[in-house]
This record gives structure tokens, C-alpha cells and sequence, in this order.
């Protein structure tokens, strides 16, 4: 049986450390929300609250910034808790496409992390290493 890491989870703490979290925005009520139901382990929920930032981020032409991106990395962390290990990827790549466009190295570093680690679990060993 192999071992399961740990993802990183850019938590609401991080995001507000990171300067992200703004209580002009609506997208952050989401976001704690999400963050709450991820500490209760209700997952599968913590997702649709992040899918719906998401899509208020996208409305409005925001999601490729450092934000859109650590929200992306905790989508691909949500479906890692559930076991959905290939689901995740893309939100994944998706954050550190962002994240590189956007130069946010700390973060990048992350979700190259949380990506190596889903692909490892998908048998992608290649991929894992270049990811690390």
C-alpha cells in the first residue's frame, strides 16, 4: 500500500498572510467557506464553495492573478482528500500556469509539489520527477 503525502492547502490564513483576502470581494465569502468546510472534512462541499470564487473570478476577469491561482492549487487539494487524484491534476497545472505567468514563486513551489505528488499516485513517474 503506498503511502499518502500530504498537498499543501494555501489555507484562508495564508491567503490573508499573502494579501489575497479582501472583504470588499465577493468571492472571498466563498472562499471562507470553503475553508471552513475543508477543516470539518466535507470536501466534496468545500468544492462546489471554491468552484463558485472561482466562477465570480472568472466573471469578472480576475482569475489569473495569484489569487485565482491558490484557489485553483486548493481545488486540486480537494479532490486529493476525496481520493480523485487525476481530477486534481489539471487544477493543478492550471494554478502553476498562473502562478508563472504571474511570478509568484512562493506559490509555484507548491503546486509543483502537490502536482509531483499527484503524479506520482497516477503512476506518472516521469512526470513526478519533473514536477519535483
Amino acid at each position: 500500500m503506498r503511502k499518502k503525502l500530504p498537498v499543501l492547502f494555501l489555507s484562508l490564513l495564508s491567503l490573508c498572510v499573502f494579501g489575497f483576502l479582501d472583504a470588499a470581494r465577493p468571492q472571498d465569502a466563498e472562499v471562507k467557506e470553503a475553508e471552513a468546510l475543508r477543516n470539518e472534512g466535507r470536501y466534496a462541499e468545500a468544492i462546489t464553495a471554491v468552484k463558485g470564487a472561482i466562477a465570480i473570478m472568472q466573471a469578472r476577469k480576475q482569475l489569473e492573478t495569484p489569487f485565482g491561482a491558490a484557489l485553483l492549487n486548493n481545488l486540486g487539494e480537494l479532490h486529493y482528500q476525496l481520493g480523485r487524484y487525476a481530477d486534481a491534476i489539471p487544477y493543478y497545472e492550471r494554478a502553476i500556469s498562473i502562478a508563472r505567468t504571474a511570478g509568484v514563486q512562493p506559490q509555484s513551489a507548491i503546486f509543483y509539489r502537490n502536482l509531483g505528488i499527484v503524479y506520482q499516485l497516477t503512476g506518472r513517474a516521469a512526470d513526478a520527477l519533473e514536477a519535483y
